[in-house]
């Protein structure tokens, strides 16, 4: 079987459709002891569904290893030209109402004097609902799939000013701390054939070769040559020793540092305060680009929604009611509509064009909050980002 469809053909027998709600936890429920780490899957969405759809059979993968896993499927295919999760502000898994704020804060949070020592003063017991976008560490993001990673560096507080931490508006964790549960990643068996893409997209910084250059030096051995990064196709990447694409938001020495300039990748900011307009936006964009060949590096679909001034002052000025806004409920209100639309959208698009717009990697706040229920051909499978991801690859793999 050469493809799923036939080129032009629309799928059939499709729906795609919220799965149950997940029961919230209230004050008297208990808390659950953490998921532990997972098992191979052996019949879950893809292995499952590919072994009745094609010819093809789809050997068993884990999250944590799901590229290796599926080399024979999509070995021949470029990091632009794959579909996988992103995180957004991968490392303020770290932020809490206690958190310094960073050099990064805007408007009355970011002056100095009175004015700023008063709006900090006032905002840090709600900022912190708005600046964490994520709750898994980098470790337990990258071993449940999510293989691109979107960070925000600033000089620590004090003395601590050579110290590189993550942040966003508050501080998070250190970059030290980070990487090493990045190099954590990387002592796992499973992992040996995972890439992971490390985008360094905002750096507020003075001597970035003092302290984050410096940093990064410790992933020397794990970092891909930026010639072949995007440009070659991942059985060829993974002949190498690298397993992280280093992309960076500032000037650097090309001839010193192994990083790929930020100037790769398309990833638009949409500023949407509603699914609707974020998923109009999208729309918009694919209707501008649907004959365009793939671009050379990576194409970001920033699935995530930007609360406005009203929103922030409704958690400040709201009492019991508050919980209801913070950025963790806008990506749990938004995630499931916008893995829909990811998932309808590529779902044809796989098999009939090799334009990566809106068909490569899929950012999103908090992604494990998302869960969908796909219905093919009879059969429903629920499942997350991750897992929708490995299905679309191999659609693409069969397709192509």
């Amino acid at each position: 079987m050469a493809g799923l469809f036939a080129a032009g053909e629309p799928p059939r027998d499709f729906v795609a459709r919220e799965a149950s709600p997940r029961r919230r936890r209230t004050k008297n429920t208990p808390i659950r002891t953490p998921t532990p780490l997972p098992k191979k899957v052996n019949n879950f969405l893809a292995h499952k569904c590919f072994q009745q759809m094609t010819e093809r059979n789809v050997p068993p993968w884990s999250p944590s290893s799901w590229m290796g896993d599926l080399l024979p499927l999509i070995g021949g295919l470029k990091l632009g030209e794959l579909r996988m999760v992103g995180t957004h502000n991968s490392g303020t898994y770290g932020v809490k109402k206690s958190s310094k704020f960073g050099v990064d804060a805007e408007g009355p949070l970011g002056k100095k004097g009175f004015v700023g020592s008063v709006s900090r003063t006032f905002a840090k017991r709600t900022c912190s609902k708005w600046a964490k976008c994520q709750c898994k560490s980098s470790f337990e993001q990258v071993y449940h799939g999510s293989r691109y990673l979107d960070l925000r560096i600033v000089p620590g507080p004090g003395d601590e000013k050579n110290v590189c931490y993550i942040s966003h508006t508050q501080l998070s964790v250190t970059l030290s701390e980070f990487l090493d549960d990045v190099k954590r990643f990387y002592s796992l068996p499973e992992s040996k054939n995972e890439i992971i893409i490390l985008d360094f997209q905002h750096v507020f910084l003075d001597n970035p070769e003092e302290s984050l250059f410096r940093e990064l030096n410790t992933l020397s051995s794990l970092i891909i040559p930026p010639g072949s990064g995007f440009t070659s196709v991942i059985s060829d990447l993974l002949k190498q020793s690298g397993r992280i694409v280093v992309v960076m938001g500032i000037k650097f020495d090309t001839k010193t540092h192994p990083f790929i300039p930020r100037g790769a990748i398309v990833s638009r900011w949409k500023n949407a305060i509603s699914v609707k307009d974020l998923l109009s936006s999208f729309d918009r964009d694919c209707e501008a680009n649907e004959t365009s060949p793939a671009k050379p590096g990576l194409y970001v679909t920033q699935g995530i929604l930007t609360p406005n001034g009203t929103m922030i002052a409704k958690s400040i000025f709201s009492g019991k009611k508050s919980s209801l806004y913070s950025l963790c409920k806008l990506a749990e209100d938004a995630n499931n509509d916008v893995l829909r639309w990811f998932w309808i959208h590529n779902y044809h698009k796989a098999v009939v064009t090799k334009s990566n717009v809106h068909a490569n990697v899929l950012l999103m706040d908090i992604p494990e909050s998302a869960n969908i229920e796909v219905q093919h051909n009879g059969a429903i499978y629920q499942c997350g980002p991750v897992e929708i991801c490995v299905l679309l690859n191999v659609i693409q793999a069969n397709g192509s």
